[in-house]
């Protein structure tokens, strides 16, 4: 008697992302799976449940600061902000760009106004905008003690960091020689293609 052919291995963690993501089991799967095949697996099943806890309580944080902001922007702005959370939900990095974003946005309010969404932030996830806005700053950190940027998001972050006419201008500075050999290399790069 004649089997169907297995499937390939990045068919069958394909299979399990999505089977994960429909609530079921990871074990259903788990017996075809060799133990070289078994850890991209875990980490695609980490990534999973990275989609289905944190990246929520992302996504609302975002409609919640969204919400308090759209009172400051006309109705057209704040229908595009609420539809771009839509688009991103549950897509990593999209999502974080749009509450840095929202972060910067809420700081840059009248204080009462700021304070008020903080505490509204807070009682309602347990983080407000400060949360957006210093994970920022530990990447710009991290550039700065590294000497290098490894990654586009990095250089976006450090592009948008040295923008800020009220940041550190010592540290901007140092972030520009940064930035200026990253674009060095990435010219070298291209022109090599």
């Amino acid at each position: 008697m004649r089997t169907a052919p297995k499937p390939s291995h990045r068919r069958r963690v394909l299979m399990m992302e999505q089977d994960e993501s429909r609530g079921r089991a990871l074990v259903q799967r788990g017996p075809q799976i060799s133990t070289t095949e078994w850890k991209p697996a875990l980490l695609s099943m980490q990534e999973i449940e990275m989609t289905d806890t944190d990246l929520r309580k992302i996504e609302l944080w975002c409609y919640d600061a969204d919400a308090f902001l759209s009172q400051y922007l006309d109705a057209d702005l704040a229908a595009m902000s609420h539809e771009s959370i839509v688009k991103s939900s549950g897509k990593k990095r999209a999502l974080f760009m749009i509450a840095d974003d929202l972060a910067e946005g809420i700081s840059d309010l009248p204080d009462e106004d700021r304070i008020q969404a903080q505490k509204m932030l807070k009682e309602k996830h347990g983080f407000g905008y400060e949360h957006f806005q210093q994970r920022k700053l530990r990447v710009i950190e991290s550039i700065l003690e590294n000497g290098r940027i490894s990654s586009m998001s990095q250089y976006e972050k450090a592009m948008d960091f040295s923008s800020d006419t009220t940041n550190d201008q010592d540290t901007v500075m140092n972030l520009a020689k940064i930035i200026a050999a990253y674009e060095e290399k990435l010219i070298k790069k291209k022109a090599r293609k």
